[in-house]
């Protein structure tokens, strides 16, 4: 065995588990900007590692937050039909999840990526949570 040969299979081991990873990768300053469907799976995909993780977790978080309470303030004041349906149960957390699942079975669709911040938001949560 060569020298070096292992270190290098490793590298490569390491690497391949990056690329497939469940998060994205490394929070930029300009997803902060949460211009796009992207931004925000870049915000609300950031792993604990990462050096922005605290400030990504509470803009994603706000965002989040902030989308369903205008959704449910506009639907029932006039009464129009809702986006997303979930239980007085569901919590932050399992809203951020749907979004992040949905975002990534979706990470390679330019267009929805691309699409405004708000309207990716609520696609992530009608699929989590669909209304019956």
């Amino acid at each position: 065995m060569k020298k070096g040969y292992l270190s290098v299979r490793f590298l490569m081991a390491i690497g391949l588990a990056f690329v497939l990873s469940p998060s994205y990768a490394a929070v930029e300053m300009t997803d902060f900007d949460l211009e796009t469907t992207h931004d925000l799976a870049m915000l609300c995909g950031a792993g604990d590692d990462d050096v922005n993780y605290s400030e990504a977790k509470y803009a994603c978080n706000g965002f989040l937050k902030g989308v369903a309470q205008y959704h449910h303030a506009v639907v029932d004041h006039d009464n129009l039909k809702p986006l997303f349906c979930y239980d007085r149960a569901t919590t932050l957390a399992d809203g951020k999840k749907a979004f992040v699942g949905w975002a990534l079975a979706n990470k390679g669709n330019d267009a929805l990526m691309q699409e405004p911040a708000v309207k990716g938001a609520v696609r992530g949560l009608a699929a989590g949570y669909p209304c019956k």
